[in-house]
Protein backbone atom coordinates (compact mmCIF):
# COMPACT_ATOMS: atom_id res chain seq x y z
CA UNK A 1 0.00 0.00 0.00
CA UNK A 2 1.06 3.54 -0.72
CA UNK A 3 -0.27 6.40 1.40
CA UNK A 4 0.43 9.98 0.35
CA UNK A 5 -0.45 13.15 2.28
CA UNK A 6 0.23 16.22 0.15
CA UNK A 7 -1.23 19.73 0.50
CA UNK A 8 -4.40 18.47 2.16
CA UNK A 9 -4.85 15.63 -0.35
CA UNK A 10 -4.99 12.17 1.16
CA UNK A 11 -4.26 9.47 -1.40
CA UNK A 12 -4.17 5.72 -0.80
CA UNK A 13 -3.14 3.19 -3.45
CA UNK A 14 -3.85 -0.50 -2.83
CA UNK A 15 -2.45 -3.42 -4.81
CA UNK A 16 -5.04 -6.19 -5.08
CA UNK A 17 -2.55 -8.68 -3.60
CA UNK A 18 -2.70 -6.67 -0.34
CA UNK A 19 -6.43 -7.22 -0.07
CA UNK A 20 -7.34 -9.71 2.64
CA UNK A 21 -10.31 -10.40 4.90
CA UNK A 22 -8.47 -9.17 7.99
CA UNK A 23 -7.90 -5.65 6.73
CA UNK A 24 -11.38 -5.48 5.21
CA UNK A 25 -12.87 -6.43 8.59
CA UNK A 26 -10.84 -3.77 10.41
CA UNK A 27 -12.47 -1.11 8.22
CA UNK A 28 -15.79 -3.00 8.02
CA UNK A 29 -15.78 -2.92 4.22
CA UNK A 30 -18.86 -4.86 3.15
CA UNK A 31 -18.94 -6.71 -0.11
CA UNK A 32 -21.76 -5.81 -2.47
CA UNK A 33 -24.10 -8.74 -2.98
CA UNK A 34 -24.53 -8.15 -6.71
CA UNK A 35 -20.84 -8.56 -7.64
CA UNK A 36 -19.36 -12.02 -8.20
CA UNK A 37 -16.47 -12.46 -5.73
CA UNK A 38 -14.35 -14.26 -8.32
CA UNK A 39 -14.09 -11.44 -10.83
CA UNK A 40 -11.36 -8.80 -10.82
CA UNK A 41 -13.94 -6.01 -10.57
CA UNK A 42 -15.01 -7.32 -7.15
CA UNK A 43 -11.43 -7.04 -5.88
CA UNK A 44 -11.05 -3.59 -7.44
CA UNK A 45 -14.30 -2.45 -5.81
CA UNK A 46 -13.24 -3.73 -2.39
CA UNK A 47 -9.72 -2.29 -2.73
CA UNK A 48 -11.09 1.12 -3.77
CA UNK A 49 -13.40 1.23 -0.73
CA UNK A 50 -10.52 0.22 1.52
CA UNK A 51 -8.34 2.94 -0.03
CA UNK A 52 -11.14 5.47 0.56
CA UNK A 53 -11.56 4.43 4.21
CA UNK A 54 -7.81 4.77 4.75
CA UNK A 55 -7.71 8.21 3.08
CA UNK A 56 -10.66 9.39 5.20
CA UNK A 57 -8.89 8.15 8.31
CA UNK A 58 -6.15 10.70 7.59
CA UNK A 59 -8.70 13.55 7.55
CA UNK A 60 -10.70 12.54 10.63
CA UNK A 61 -7.81 11.01 12.66
CA UNK A 62 -9.92 7.92 13.31
CA UNK A 63 -11.12 4.87 11.44
CA UNK A 64 -14.02 5.52 9.11
CA UNK A 65 -15.86 2.25 8.79
CA UNK A 66 -17.68 1.28 5.60
CA UNK A 67 -17.86 4.71 3.91
CA UNK A 68 -21.05 4.98 1.87
CA UNK A 69 -20.45 6.41 -1.59
CA UNK A 70 -23.32 7.85 -3.58
CA UNK A 71 -23.23 9.37 -7.06
CA UNK A 72 -25.11 12.51 -7.98
CA UNK A 73 -26.89 13.06 -11.28
CA UNK A 74 -23.56 13.88 -12.96
CA UNK A 75 -22.09 10.61 -11.60
CA UNK A 76 -19.77 12.53 -9.30
CA UNK A 77 -19.18 10.40 -6.18
CA UNK A 78 -19.69 11.87 -2.74
CA UNK A 79 -20.00 10.55 0.79
CA UNK A 80 -23.42 10.12 2.31
CA UNK A 81 -23.82 12.22 5.47
CA UNK A 82 -20.40 13.84 5.07
CA UNK A 83 -20.59 17.35 3.60
CA UNK A 84 -17.41 19.21 2.82
CA UNK A 85 -15.31 16.20 1.84
CA UNK A 86 -14.46 15.78 -1.85
CA UNK A 87 -13.55 12.27 -3.03
CA UNK A 88 -12.49 10.44 -6.16
CA UNK A 89 -11.88 6.75 -6.80
CA UNK A 90 -10.10 4.87 -9.59
CA UNK A 91 -8.96 1.35 -10.38
CA UNK A 92 -7.05 -0.35 -13.16
CA UNK A 93 -5.73 -3.89 -13.36
CA UNK A 94 -4.19 -4.82 -10.03
CA UNK A 95 -4.46 -1.32 -8.50
CA UNK A 96 -7.16 0.72 -6.84
CA UNK A 97 -6.84 4.16 -5.33
CA UNK A 98 -8.85 6.84 -3.59
CA UNK A 99 -8.40 10.52 -2.91
CA UNK A 100 -10.17 12.40 -0.13
CA UNK A 101 -9.80 16.04 0.89
CA UNK A 102 -11.48 18.74 2.90
CA UNK A 103 -9.37 21.45 1.24
CA UNK A 104 -10.78 21.45 -2.30
CA UNK A 105 -14.33 21.53 -3.65
CA UNK A 106 -13.65 19.24 -6.63
CA UNK A 107 -11.03 16.56 -7.15
CA UNK A 108 -10.35 13.80 -9.64
CA UNK A 109 -7.92 10.89 -9.61
CA UNK A 110 -7.05 8.33 -12.23
CA UNK A 111 -4.69 5.39 -12.05
CA UNK A 112 -3.66 3.21 -14.97
CA UNK A 113 -1.74 -0.01 -14.64
CA UNK A 114 0.95 -0.11 -17.31
CA UNK A 115 0.39 -3.07 -19.63
CA UNK A 116 1.71 -4.08 -23.03
CA UNK A 117 -1.71 -4.05 -24.70
CA UNK A 118 -2.75 -0.71 -23.21
CA UNK A 119 0.63 0.83 -24.04
CA UNK A 120 0.32 -0.22 -27.69
CA UNK A 121 -3.17 1.29 -27.95
CA UNK A 122 -2.10 4.54 -26.25
CA UNK A 123 1.01 4.84 -28.45
CA UNK A 124 -1.23 4.55 -31.52
CA UNK A 125 -3.73 7.07 -30.12
CA UNK A 126 -1.19 9.68 -28.96
CA UNK A 127 1.31 9.07 -31.79
CA UNK A 128 4.16 8.87 -29.29
CA UNK A 129 6.56 6.24 -27.93
CA UNK A 130 7.20 8.02 -24.61
CA UNK A 131 5.41 5.91 -21.99
CA UNK A 132 5.42 8.65 -19.32
CA UNK A 133 3.99 11.13 -21.81
CA UNK A 134 1.17 8.91 -23.06
CA UNK A 135 0.11 7.59 -19.65
CA UNK A 136 0.46 11.10 -18.24
CA UNK A 137 -1.86 12.55 -20.89
CA UNK A 138 -4.37 9.73 -20.50
CA UNK A 139 -4.57 9.80 -16.69
CA UNK A 140 -4.65 13.61 -16.64
CA UNK A 141 -7.57 13.64 -19.09
CA UNK A 142 -9.48 11.12 -16.95
CA UNK A 143 -8.76 12.99 -13.69
CA UNK A 144 -9.88 16.31 -15.23
CA UNK A 145 -13.11 14.71 -16.41
CA UNK A 146 -13.80 13.32 -12.93
CA UNK A 147 -12.98 16.63 -11.23
CA UNK A 148 -15.08 18.63 -13.70
CA UNK A 149 -12.76 21.62 -13.40
CA UNK A 150 -11.19 24.21 -15.67
CA UNK A 151 -7.60 25.28 -15.05
CA UNK A 152 -7.22 22.99 -12.06
CA UNK A 153 -3.90 22.11 -10.51
CA UNK A 154 -2.47 18.78 -11.64
CA UNK A 155 -0.13 16.35 -9.92
CA UNK A 156 1.17 13.23 -11.62
CA UNK A 157 3.39 10.43 -10.37
CA UNK A 158 4.35 6.97 -11.48
CA UNK A 159 5.83 3.69 -10.42
CA UNK A 160 7.23 0.95 -12.62
CA UNK A 161 3.74 -0.64 -12.73
CA UNK A 162 1.30 2.31 -12.79
CA UNK A 163 0.82 5.97 -13.58
CA UNK A 164 -1.47 8.24 -11.55
CA UNK A 165 -2.77 11.81 -12.02
CA UNK A 166 -4.74 14.06 -9.69
CA UNK A 167 -6.59 17.27 -10.52
CA UNK A 168 -7.92 19.75 -7.96
CA UNK A 169 -9.93 22.94 -8.28
CA UNK A 170 -13.34 24.51 -8.53
CA UNK A 171 -16.25 22.73 -10.11
CA UNK A 172 -17.25 23.67 -13.65
CA UNK A 173 -20.40 25.77 -13.88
Amino acid sequence: MIIIDRHGLYITIVHLDNLNEGILQIYKIDSPKEIDRKVTYFKQYMASRLALAMSLERIFSRKIESPEVIKNTRTVPFLKNCNGIAISISHSGNYACALATDKYKRVGIDIEEISEKKTKNLKDYYKSDDIKEIYGKWTLMEAEFKAQVENGEAISFWDKDFFCSIVTGERKL
